[in-house]
Formats: structure tokens, C-alpha cells, sequence
């Protein structure tokens, strides 16, 4: 089985799968079979640039899982709670089956406050808590891509947060409606006249997914995800597969599990024939690929990085350290299967395979530069990415050109948190 998180790859290629897990948040991937653990977790900044970790990551971590989980539970947008402080209503959401009334709220004397209330059915506040502060500008939030209006129920929110140096911050947030983007549909118009026919047809494909995923599968040759026995495919958030080509943008036998707790799509005209038995949705379908967010990031440098064979033994452990990694990783002398990983990157020229035991670490980045990440069997990973520099928030990368897809099988699971 291979997993990636956070891979890096050029979406024009062809002639490979990638998958990716983003980590725009804290993730936590769960892979193996029967109890087996595969966990990650990074912070953001509020700035564009990948590698540059603000000292507002924690608040921006906040806001976006609050808010995605808020609007995801929601029915509507209007106001909701009887409060009567000086503060400005951003936006407000109304409850649903699961959860509060939450108004999101601005106090703009006060050093520039975002305030996250909920309130009770009768509109009485049950709770406040600050999210952000120092923001410059109150905050704008926007409704399926317009100004949003009470009493309505779109799709998609967008609130937009603007710190006191300028930087921005998109919070997107999906709800869920149960109600599937309408495939392509076809439509011909005939125009006679004494001399000629002319026949125009206009095709029109479901528009582009919110791009704010916990997982994607950029997409390539091969099918982007293939299951069989009974492994177990789980998503806490939106999950994305492009496949433009057509075909299975998910392939199943046996009896395996899918479950998609955000917005749901493969890319048309690719299709997922098993989906009506084995998801707990159906896909939408959606027409443009979604692009590679880690496509800037450039490859990790292997000069001057000492070559390793393998890992040291220390005890009943083996102690893993940064550098280049010629052989399978990891490995230890005969008898040690659980390893502890010190801080930095490490270069896998072929790849990564565990059936048994445990691999941990804090502030690793493992890179396989020449090979899959497979896990099986009885092992477990815990993993937890830098904070800082240019692999902030990535636990694993995966060299674009590996001509592999992900594969669970037997009784593996994958399970992805986002937020």
C-alpha cells in the first residue's frame, strides 16, 4: 500500500498516480491493518508561501477547523443569537440536526478581535471564545462566490481574515446538503433552412470543486485509488480524485468500506461503479483537475547529506538519523522492529515498507525519492512534520514520477482528519 502526505508533483505529467493528503492543518492518517496508526500533524501561517510559519498558525488552525465544522453542520446563514454587546456580526449560522446556533462576531476596538458565540434555540448565548486577534479590518465572508443573505442556504462560505501585517487568510467551509453536482448534460439545437442543416451541440460540465480538500489524488494514468478484501477508506473533511481520462477514479472488489464525511468528487468523465454499495455518498463530479498546492516546493537536496544504511540499535530499539537511505527503510539488525526517528529529512532511494512494529518521530520529513510508502501488517506510524521551513506542515513527499497508485487491501485502513 502506498500513502503520501503532502507529496509534491508536476499536474500536467503524465504516466503516474499521486496521491496527496494535504496538511493545511493538523492531519492524522491512520494505515495498516488491524490496529495500526500512521498520525501527522503540522501547523499553518496565515502567508502564502509554504515554508513561512506564522506566529498566528495557532489562530489560523482554530478558525479553520471551527469554521468548517461549523458551516458543515449548519442549514443556513442568519442571525442567531439575542446578544446585545458592541461587537459586529459576521456572519451567522443556523443550527442544524447536531449542533448550536454560532454567530461569528468582530470587535473592532479591541485590538481587533474575531469571536466565535453559539447560542441556544431561544437565541440566549451558551458560550463565546476568541479565535483571532490583531485583525486589521473587519472580516468579509462570502456565499457561494457572492454576498451572502440571511435566510438563505448556500453551499459554500468563504470568510476572509486580514492580520495587521496585510496577510490573508481564506477560512472555506461546505455544508452538507446531500445533494450531488449534476453531471455533464448535452444539449442540440437544429436549425433548417431551404438549403443547409446545422446542427450545434453544447456540452456543459459541472463546475470546479471548492478547493480547500483533506485529500486528493492529483490523478494521472492509473486509476487514483484501488481497494480490495476489505480495507477501509475514511476522510474527515473533502476528498478530490482527479482522473480527466475517464475510466474507474475509484476501483473496488471484494467488500470495502468508503466513507467521506465533507464534499465528496471525482473528476468527469471518470466514474466509481462500487461507490453505490461500498461510500456512504455518492461523488459529485466536477470538471476542471484540481492543481498540485506543493508544486513550487523544490526537491530535497541530497549533496553533502551522509548516506545511511540503516538504523542503529539501542536496546530494543533502533534510532533512525537524517540523511540519504540507499537500501529499504528502515532497517535494523535481526530482532528490532519499533523505531524512533530524530528530527530532519530523510532522503529513501527505495522507498518505505513496514509489516510489523512501530516508526515515530517529531519534525521528520521523510522523501522517497525511488519507491512507495507501503504499511502493512501489524505496524504503526506516528508521525509529526516541521513546524518551520521550507517542509512545514509535511510529514512525507513522494518523488512525482513513482508510477504507483494508492492501494489499500486486506484488512488495511486509511483514515484522514482534516482539523
Amino acid at each position: 500500500m502506498k500513502a503520501v502526505v503532502g507529496a509534491r508533483a508536476n499536474p500536467g505529467s503524465g504516466g503516474f498516480t499521486l496521491i496527496e493528503v494535504l496538511v493545511s492543518l493538523a492531519i492524522v492518517a491512520l494505515i495498516g491493518v488491524g490496529v495500526t496508526s500512521l498520525g501527522f500533524a503540522g501547523v499553518i501561517g496565515i502567508k502564502d508561501t509554504a515554508s513561512e510559519v506564522t506566529n498566528q498558525a495557532v489562530d489560523a488552525q482554530l478558525v479553520q477547523m471551527l469554521f468548517a465544522a461549523d458551516v458543515q453542520g449548519s442549514t443556513g446563514v442568519a442571525p442567531v443569537c439575542s446578544s446585545e454587546d458592541s461587537s459586529v456580526l459576521v456572519v451567522g449560522l443556523v443550527a442544524g440536526a447536531k449542533g448550536p446556533g454560532v454567530e461569528y462576531r468582530f470587535a473592532g476596538n479591541d485590538d481587533g478581535r474575531l469571536v466565535r458565540v453559539t447560542c441556544g434555540s431561544d437565541g440566549r448565548v451558551t458560550g463565546s471564545q476568541e479565535l483571532a486577534r490583531g485583525l486589521s479590518r473587519e472580516p468579509r465572508v462570502f456565499c457561494d462566490d457572492s454576498e451572502c443573505v440571511d435566510g438563505t442556504a448556500p453551499r459554500r462560505i468563504l470568510l476572509e481574515l486580514v492580520g495587521s501585517d496585510g496577510a490573508v487568510l481564506e477560512v472555506l467551509g461546505t455544508r452538507r446538503t446531500g445533494e450531488p453536482e449534476p453531471p455533464p448534460t448535452t444539449t442540440t439545437t437544429t436549425t433548417t433552412t431551404t438549403t443547409t442543416t446545422t446542427t450545434t451541440t453544447t456540452t456543459t460540465t459541472p463546475p470546479a470543486p471548492v478547493r480547500n480538500p483533506a485529500f486528493l489524488a492529483l490523478g494521472g494514468s492509473g486509476t487514483p485509488l484501488a481497494m480490495s478484501g476489505s480495507p477501509t477508506f475514511v476522510v474527515e473533511g473533502e476528498a478530490y480524485f482527479n482522473r480527466g481520462s475517464g475510466g474507474e477514479g475509484i476501483s473496488t472488489s471484494g467488500n470495502p468500506r468508503i466513507q467521506v464525511e465533507g464534499t465528496f468528487g471525482i473528476q468527469w468523465p471518470a466514474t466509481c461503479a462500487g461507490c453505490a454499495k461500498f461510500a456512504n455518498e455518492q461523488p459529485e463530479s466536477y470538471a476542471d483537475a484540481l492543481q498540485d498546492p506543493f508544486a513550487g516546493l523544490p526537491v530535497p537536496d541530497s549533496s553533502g547529506q551522509p548516506v545511511r544504511t540503516g538504523c542503529e540499535a539501542d536496546g530494543r530499539k533502533a534510532v533512525c538519523k537524517p540523511g540519504v537511505y540507499t537500501s529499504n527503510f528502515p532497517s535494523a539488525p535481526n530482532g528490532i522492529g519499533d523505531y524512533e526517528l530524530e528530527p530532519g529529512v530523510y532522503i529513501l532511494r527505495a522507498g518505505l515498507s513496514m509489516s510489523w512494529g512501530s516508526l515515530s518521530g517529531e519534525g521528520v520529513m521523510l522523501y522517497s525519492e525511488n519507491g512507495s510508502f507501503n504499511v502493512g501488517g501489524s505496524s504503526e506510524l506516528e508521525l509529526s512534520p516541521p513546524k518551520s521551513g521550507t517542509w512545514a506542515g509535511i510529514a512525507m513527499l513522494q518523488n512525482p514520477t513513482v508510477p504507483s497508485s494508492l492501494a489499500l487491501s486486506g484488512n488495511a485502513s486509511l483514515e484522514v482528519e482534516h482539523g
